[in-house]
């Protein structure tokens, strides 16, 4: 959560570490968020990333499945291969 609230992007605002919800959201728009990366030179996601939401357990968190394109659970410490990215709200 740290590293998405430290991260900046280039329109200034900071970021934060998206909820389940959120994450659901972009799994459910998977094919255009690719589309648009591509046209303005993002990096798409890949692999699993956590959510904010917690408490499946005492020892488990939410994650998106990007390749799968659903949410999972993790334990939260043997998982290390699963990443953050940060979000940010559109202002258009």
């Amino acid at each position: 959560a740290t590293h998405c609230k430290n991260f900046i992007f280039p329109n200034g605002q900071h970021g934060y570490m998206g909820a389940g919800g959120e994450w659901w959201t972009v799994l459910t728009y998977k094919n255009d968020i690719i589309a648009a990366m591509t046209v303005c030179g993002g990096t798409t996601p890949s692999k699993d990333y956590w959510c904010t939401t917690e408490q499946v357990g005492s020892n488990r968190a939410w994650a998106a499945d990007w390749e799968g394109s659903n949410l999972t659970n993790y334990n939260k410490t043997a998982s290390s291969s699963v990443r953050v990215r940060a979000f940010c709200k559109l202002i258009y």
